[in-house]
């Protein structure tokens, strides 16, 4: 077990021993971290009367220190899965803190259920997911955190693939029987345009600078600008405000 001090004052020789009758600590007494986290401890020693004792030194220790450390000032920082405990000792008083390290909760698994045989998946920076639902011909917009439906958006049909535009804020759904790419506003999810394609589409992918939608085609790769949705490559496609 690793034993660290961190020593504020200096008490004079003709003075009365302080003692702390409790110790608080901040964030609280149980912590919850993954992988990678650091905790700063903040350690107050209160007298009898639960008055704050001025800088009372503290000394930090740590029951597996294979699991997690702690620093001289009360930094702890979690080194892989499992449970120890922080022992604080101040003066007279200690008190010892329960750490929880999960293992890798990006690899926990959790199900949202969706209906309408859902495809295409596009995920936003905004903690936002949107989804193609084959069968009910349109795009859903879900908070990740909780699967949440924020809204829906009517889209052509059988749509199989969308992208999601972060500077523009809109979503593109591919709509492979229909033959066509639908433009939606992500904000109030409603169909902004369409734009018609030569054959049917597999995939749609924004470009780097987000000025265009790319769409695999049988035997084609067309683009089509995000602002105007005009295409480029096949001058006989039309387009139509929705």
């Amino acid at each position: 077990m690793a034993v660290l001090c961190a020593c504020a004052t200096e008490v004079r020789k003709d003075a009365a021993p302080l003692r702390a009758t409790t110790l608080s600590v901040q964030p609280g007494t149980t912590l919850n971290d993954d992988i990678g986290d650091q905790n700063q401890l903040v350690v107050t020693a209160l007298d009898s009367a639960s008055h704050p004792i001025a800088g009372a030194p503290v000394i930090y220790a740590v029951s597996d220190t294979s699991i997690a450390d702690v620093s001289i000032e009360g930094l702890v920082s979690a080194k892989r899965s499992g449970h120890v405990v922080i022992h604080l000792y101040s003066l007279t008083a200690f008190l010892d803190v329960q750490l929880f390290i999960r293992d890798y909760p990006h690899l926990q698994y959790s199900r949202i259920p969706l209906s309408g045989r859902p495809y295409g998946l596009a995920v936003s920076p905004f903690s936002e997911l949107y989804v193609t639902r084959r069968d009910s011909n349109s795009v859903v917009r879900i908070r990740e955190s909780d699967g949440l439906v924020l809204g829906t958006a009517a889209v052509g049909s059988d749509p199989v693939d969308v992208s999601f535009s972060v500077t523009r804020g809109e979503a593109y759904a591919l709509n492979v029987a229909s033959q066509t790419v639908t433009r939606i506003t992500t904000s109030n999810m409603l169909p902004s345009g369409t734009f018609y394609l030569s054959a049917e589409g597999a995939r749609c992918l924004l470009s780097m600078d987000q000025g265009s939608i790319f769409v695999a085609t049988t035997g084609a790769m067309e683009r089509i600008a995000t602002s105007t949705l005009a295409g480029s490559s096949l001058p006989g496609n039309n387009y139509s405000n929705a």
